[in-house]
């Protein structure tokens, strides 16, 4: 059985960020939401209808077909024999706060205690047993309440919505509150000041001192900026380009070890953290004019934002 990870926090504190930056490896697994395991939610997600579901479904239908789906997620990862660590985002006890955050949103005097206790009826008798991972880290933004939900509604598209605004709010109190109740293993801040670098090198070193799994060293040499030097830098779009390991092997002229040392020293650079500053992320898996006609479009759609917004 792998070695389970679950990386927690409020929405837009940066998880699935830095879940991407940790090492690619054919013995990693990284595991993201719910909807794309379970036939519900994912078929009201592909329908448009999720969230509508979420507020206006029952509060025993809203916790059972999460909780079935967080289940359904794990057994599934926990099927592939040859992982040795799985990195979940989001956790089942990160769902347990979701669930009670929406049932109180719901509510009309928004009791988290009273959703606390009325989740735990309703797992009761449904018999509900969550699986547990063996580490649990949560993000933390924000040197209070206020500050940390006024963060995450400015990473809005509509930070305006009064309902999703309770949301979070509720949402990141019942955090605290299982902080508080010692259910993460690990708290990281993430200060003003804090790069993604340094959060990244707090997580490795967090699962690394855990796990002993060498893949899991902090980058020596964090990458904080990207300078550029041209005329035009003021007009300058950072791509990414993302090949998975296999695609990458079999493209190879050198064998794969050399790849792997080569994929080393790059990551002791830095070099994944300009994933998370990039303007667009290509996937390269596919055919060269297919690469080449998504650099084309990109290039085509950047140039028409910059006469739109009238940059010469």
């Amino acid at each position: 059985m792998p070695y389970t990870i679950s990386l927690n926090g409020a929405d837009n504190v940066g998880k699935t960020t830095q879940i991407e930056l940790l090492p690619r490896h054919y013995t990693l697994s990284k595991v993201g939401g719910i909807h794309p395991t379970d036939p519900k939610i994912g078929g009201l997600h592909q329908r448009g209808l999720l969230s509508t579901w979420w507020w206006d479904s029952s509060n025993e239908d809203f916790a059972c077909s999460i909780f079935s789906a967080v289940a359904r997620r794990h057994w599934g990862a926990m099927a592939v024999g040859q992982d040795s660590v799985t990195i979940y985002d989001r956790g089942p006890s990160m769902f347990e706060a979701v669930v009670v955050a929406v049932m109180a949103t719901k509510s009309l005097d928004h009791d988290l205690a009273k959703a606390r206790t009325a989740l735990q009826a309703i797992l009761t008798g449904n018999r509900t047993q969550m699986p547990k991972e063996n580490l649990a880290i949560l993000l933390q933004h924000g040197s209070n309440l206020e500050e940390s939900v006024s963060i995450t509604m400015s990473r809005e598209s509509n930070p305006n919505d009064e309902r999703y605004k309770l949301y979070q709010r509720l949402l990141q109190s019942e955090l605290k509150h299982q902080e508080q109740s010692g259910v993460y293993d690990y708290v990281i801040k993430i200060e003003t000041a804090s790069s993604i670098g340094e959060i990244q090198d707090k997580i490795r070193e967090v699962i690394q001192s855990q796990t002993q799994n060498q893949l899991f060293t902090p980058i020596l040499h964090r990458l904080d900026h990207v300078f550029a030097f041209s005329g035009l830098s003021e007009r300058l779009k950072i791509v990414y380009v993302d090949t998975e390991d296999a695609k990458r092997f079999e493209r190879a002229l050198v064998p794969p070890e050399a790849v792997v040392a080569n994929d080393n020293l790059k990551r002791e650079r830095g070099v994944e953290l300009i994933r998370g500053d990039a303007d667009l992320v290509l996937n390269n898996n596919g055919s060269l004019p297919d690469t080449i006609d998504t650099l084309l479009r990109f290039a085509e759609n950047c140039e028409k934002r910059d006469k739109d917004l009238g940059v010469a």
